[in-house]
């Protein structure tokens, strides 16, 4: 049964649009009317933007805007502009009528599609619910956390953060407390109650996102990782002959800093270098190091597969586009969910984790790091190569496809059911 789907991420961070554009496509493959809302920054660069999709402009939160909401302690949306979506969002509903829409951590798409009642369907990813997490979470290293772990010293930090973890979050969504308020929708207390759906699709495996039992709405699909579908880069072979090869990666939510941080220590070392950029800095060619190739996109996994060791922010595509590679990860963690990724990681042995506030409070946190994965890169690309095993044959994209179909076709069969005088059976809340 075919129909009219609507995907609204959040289009300024490429994890999420990427991950977006996969699944649209594969829909849109499958005959359903596929229209992809958002900001144009990403979602109709020619690296993302198919031209079998249908697009429509939304407003989005600058991209700079999210990362600080989540790297501060105090920082909070702007109730402003998260009005301004929440129009916007009605109005697109009214002219694209869609059937359902997929939401991929667009909060307050969730509010619009309550007030429209249209079906919603949220991609998100397992770390996040923290209801069911099968483990408790530790105290973060990330800032704000560092900060107060230093402040309150290390054993009561360790006590307080993972407590606190909650209220802060309950702090930080207030804005849409009196959104939803305003339009008489009940948000619910906590950062997970806004962005469930009616279907909730889990993009991670259960190895690094593990959980208790589900409720039924709940469905695990596996990692979706997009990457552009670029020839391999000419000079790679001959860069590569030269070990070891770094290749470092940062999604589009690197921190500046960093990016500066790793120019200035990996430039002083012997390694051959690979770093993408993904549009966020430019660089002059004299601030590139003779040992480094600097590109704004490149094949990440065939570049993962021709490298040593991969440095990387631990955003989960690029994580699991690692582990598909086979190749260990040095993770520096900007924000608390990169961190929870890079903790799964390291307890596999397959990968070191840092935090941003580590590396740049010490200038030597890094290139320690550094060589003691280099000189264990064995043991590191053997339990990477376990994890790489582990997820064979898993296809998030298209368990995603499956379950958003049978999602919307139970929902187009609900009306001739009711017509019929049977009740269609709905899924939890």
């Amino acid at each position: 049964m075919r129909g009219r789907i609507l995907f609204t991420p959040v289009s300024t961070v490429l994890a999420h649009a990427g991950r977006s554009v996969m699944v649209a496509r594969e829909l849109g493959r499958r005959g359903h009317q596929v229209i992809l809302a958002g900001a144009p920054r990403l979602l109709r660069d020619p690296a993302l933007e198919d031209p079998q999709l249908e697009y429509a402009e939304l407003p989005d939160v600058p991209p700079g805007e999210g990362l600080q909401i989540l790297r501060s302690l105090w920082k909070r949306p702007d109730p402003r502009w998260l009005e301004a979506h929440v129009r916007a969002e009605l109005e697109l509903l009214d002219r694209a009528r869609p059937d359902i829409v997929v939401v991929d951590f667009r909060l307050t798409m969730f509010l619009s599609a309550r007030v429209r009642r249209v079906p919603v369907v949220s991609l998100l990813g397992g770390r996040w619910l923290y209801p069911y997490a099968a483990r408790p979470y530790r105290a973060f290293r990330t800032a704000p956390a560092f900060w107060i772990r230093r402040l309150l010293g290390k054993r009561v930090g360790d006590f307080v953060i993972p407590r606190s973890f909650r209220w802060l979050l309950r702090y930080k969504i207030r804005p849409y407390w009196h959104l939803f308020a305003r339009y008489g929708v009940e948000p619910g207390r906590d950062l997970w109650d806004l962005f469930l759906g009616d279907l909730n699709l889990i993009l991670d495996s259960e190895l690094l996102a593990p959980t208790r039992p589900l409720p039924e709405n709940f469905v695990r699909v596996g990692p979706i990782h997009w990457e552009p579908t670029l020839p391999e880069p000419e000079w790679l072979g001959a860069w590569t002959v030269v070990r070891p090869v770094i290749y470092v990666t940062l999604g589009s939510t690197g921190h500046p800093l960093l990016f500066r941080q790793l120019l200035d220590v990996l430039g002083r070392t012997p390694y051959r270098i690979i770093l993408t950029t993904g549009g966020q800095i430019s660089l002059a060619p004299e601030e590139i190091p003779a040992n480094m190739r600097v590109e704004t996109f490149l094949p990440g996994r065939l570049v993962m597969e021709r490298s040593d060791l991969v440095i990387c922010h631990g955003g989960a595509g690029t994580v699991y586009q690692a582990i598909a590679a086979g190749t260990p990860c040095l993770i520096i963690a900007t924000h608390f969910e990169q961190e929870l990724l890079g903790q799964e990681i390291e307890a596999q042995g397959a990968g070191r984790l840092l935090t941003l506030p580590e590396v740049l409070r010490d200038e030597t946190t890094l290139p320690r790091a550094l060589t003691e994965m280099l000189e264990r890169r064995a043991e590191y690309a053997r339990n990477m190569r376990r994890l790489q095993q582990a997820h064979q044959g898993l296809d998030g994209v298209r368990a995603a496809a499956d379950a958003i179909e049978a999602f919307l076709s139970q929902r187009l069969a609900a009306p001739a059911l009711a017509h019929a005088g049977g009740a269609p059976r709905t899924m939890e809340r």
